[in-house]
């Protein structure tokens, strides 16, 4: 098995508000819900919980394609 982090601090460490790995979490993505919404049941997450999660997956992707070429 193979980890790969969320490789990203906390954003108000860096005195960002972008909201990126706002929960602190290191071991993997977590991400906070307001409720669930809409007819399609969609849960309503923070900007920042989805963008880091969107960056995640970035990082794996680019992970994957790294050790392809090996």
């Amino acid at each position: 098995m193979i980890w790969v982090n969320v490789g990203d601090l906390p954003s108000h460490f860096l005195e960002k508000d972008d909201g990126v790995n706002r929960l602190g979490s290191f071991l993997g993505v977590m991400g906070q819900g307001t409720g669930i919404s809409g007819s399609e049941g969609e849960l309503n997450l923070a900007p920042g919980d989805r963008l880091t999660a969107f960056r995640l997956g970035q990082r794996m992707a680019e992970s994957a394609e790294r050790w392809r070429k090996v």
